[in-house]
């Protein structure tokens, strides 16, 4: 999603990652840890919008630096929303008996949990191994993998919000 900077929607794109990044920065959630995890995800949010990925062949110094730190707050953010899957989400007071529904949630917590975690190992094998490269290069493998990502989280959140109150 991130080359759509620069595309005729770089506006939605922008606006898109500054507004979930500062809904995440303004994320309380039920205690301290829920709200680092969301402060730091909400930020690289931020940072992913205001620095670019270079497109191929864009070699100059300010977007070969761009792309680092778009790639690094990329990966934080994508880190954080596994952990909110996999550790946030997933707790429940200690000693309860979990019931039959939290059990289901759980499930689902887990499975977008282990999809972004896939994601974030597929997209470094794309960029690490050059026959994975050259075989999706065609494609748009990336912007189908942050989908998985994105779609994943989204069903978490909306689970754990109880948006999905029949799950």
């Amino acid at each position: 999603m991130s080359h759509y900077y620069h595309t005729g929607m770089r506006n939605v794109f922008v606006g898109a990652d500054v507004a979930t990044g500062v809904f995440l920065l303004c994320y309380r959630g039920y205690g301290l840890q829920d709200r680092i995890v969301a402060s730091l995800a909400g930020l690289s949010a931020i940072l992913v919008a205001f620095f670019p990925i270079a497109l191929e062949g864009e070699f100059s110094e300010a977007m070969l630096l761009a792309s680092k730190i778009h790639v690094a707050a990329a990966l934080l953010f994508l880190l954080c929303l596994a952990y909110f899957c996999l550790v946030l989400f997933v707790r429940s007071g200690e000693g309860l008996e979990l019931s039959q529904k939290k059990k289901r949630h759980n499930l689902i917590y887990r499975i977008c949990g282990i999809n972004i975690v896939m994601v974030i190992i597929a997209v470094i094998t794309y960029g690490e191994i050059s026959a994975v490269h050259e075989y999706f290069a065609a494609t748009p493998f990336i912007f189908f993998l942050e989908l998985i990502a994105f779609w994943s989280f989204g069903l978490a959140w909306l689970v754990k919000g109880r948006a999905l109150g029949a799950a």
